[in-house]
């Protein structure tokens, strides 16, 4: 079967297999229309699928107001969670290598960043005098440099 570059609806353009639809062009079976859709973009590159609600085709980078776009192929989304739930399956190497270079977000203090950061604002309250909060503050972000102001 040939190719357009006509729109081609997903849940109609399989045929119902026993087990899921089946793809006109090459006879794989995908057990739903979404399924069925992902198949098509691979088995006929050329052909034009209209856009979901949540999943649109556009040139990468290219997105309208709220789009979330992946920096990796041509894909946006509607949402953050859903562009990074695409990143974590179809690019997991770019997806950890950007979760790597975040610091971990953990909003309680370990037992041992306790006792650091007191034993860092007794002896900066001791030394330093009327200017100790504005010393504390930036001894804090350099023995912390992981941690935000709110945690």
């Amino acid at each position: 079967m040939e190719s357009s570059n006509e729109a081609v609806n997903p849940a109609s353009a399989g045929v119902p297999a026993t087990n899921g639809l089946l793809c006109p062009s090459c006879g794989r079976v995908c057990r739903s229309s979404a399924g069925l859709k992902l198949h098509l973009r691979v088995c006929q590159p050329d052909c034009v699928l209209p856009p979901s609600s949540s999943v649109t085709t556009s040139e990468p980078h290219q997105s309208s107001s709220g789009n979330y776009v992946c920096d990796q192929c041509p894909r946006s989304f509607s949402s953050l969670r859903g562009r990074s739930q695409h990143m974590k399956s179809a690019h997991p190497a770019a997806y950890f290598s950007e979760r790597g270079r975040l610091a971990p977000s953990r909003a309680n203090w370990t037992a041992q960043e306790d006792a650091l950061l007191r034993r860092c604002a007794v002896a900066v309250v001791q030394t330093t005098g009327p200017l100790a909060l504005r010393v504390l503050a930036r001894e804090v972000g350099v023995k912390f440099p992981t941690r935000s102001f709110e945690a």
